[in-house]
């Protein structure tokens, strides 16, 4: 007669004065060598379920990358991330609301878009809103390129006029001064707006800026987002790239 005896897996202790491996109770977990880890790791119920063993899964608005991660990220869009213990089904990652998917449920399913990083998932088939502005951003782009193209042309023209035209210079130095400190002022609004988008702990003074100029200066995704354009069109390569 042959005996055979299972190996202590992903989950279980080990003890070494029985010799024998036991799963860690529910409320508790286990993502290490059984063997190297002789304890279970109480479970943070603020952002975890545990079920015992290694069965942990993520909380509805967290997310969990694979299965021997203990490292529970906050979700960008709340609602579209549901949990790992949906209707008493188990998932490691975290199960996406329906468009939602991909990692930290950030990614919008076939024929759907979003604006930007944290904003909802758009139907492309039925958002009039959403070409509104595509079209709207755009036009405005387009605006503001062809007025930098007309400034250069007036002033090179001018520079031609200007070489023996000593108020004619002075009233150029006048208009670069104003210029230059124009693209410093919108500079500075895009720098602040971008860095309060990294979620670090800021000085208050910084977020509070950052939230007034998000609202002047939003970022390109939030106000030019082609992904419908892409989703729409038939294009061999995933949107996502």
């Amino acid at each position: 007669m042959q005996v055979y005896f299972i190996d202590c897996e992903i989950g279980d202790i080990y003890s070494s004065s029985t010799q024998m491996c036991s799963t860690c109770a529910k409320g508790t977990y286990s993502l290490e060598d059984p063997y190297s880890n002789p304890t279970c790791t109480p479970c943070d119920d603020t952002v975890a379920v545990c079920l015992g063993g290694a069965k942990v899964a993520p909380k509805p608005g967290y997310w969990r990358y694979d299965v021997l991660s203990s490292n529970f990220m906050e979700c960008p869009q709340e609602s579209a991330c549901l949990g790992g213990y949906v209707n008493d089904i188990y998932s490691a990652h975290g199960e996406c609301e329906y468009p939602y998917e991909g990692n930290l449920c950030n990614q919008c399913a076939d024929t759907y878009a979003k604006f930007g990083t944290g904003s909802s998932c758009v139907n492309c088939k039925t958002s009039a809103m959403y070409y509104i502005k595509f079209v709207g951003f755009f036009g405005a782009q387009i605006v503001v390129l062809l007025f930098g193209i007309r400034t250069n042309i007036t002033k090179i023209t001018k520079v031609k006029k200007a070489q023996n035209d000593k108020t004619l210079q002075s009233d150029m130095e006048n208009e670069d001064f104003q210029s230059n400190l124009m693209k410093v002022a919108v500079n500075f609004l895009q720098v602040s707006s971008i860095i309060t988008s990294y979620k670090f702990t800021w000085p208050k003074f910084i977020t509070n800026l950052g939230n007034v100029t998000s609202k002047v200066v939003p970022d390109d995704k939030n106000g030019f987002s082609v992904d419908c354009v892409i989703a729409m069109s038939n294009s061999l390569m995933s949107g996502f790239y």
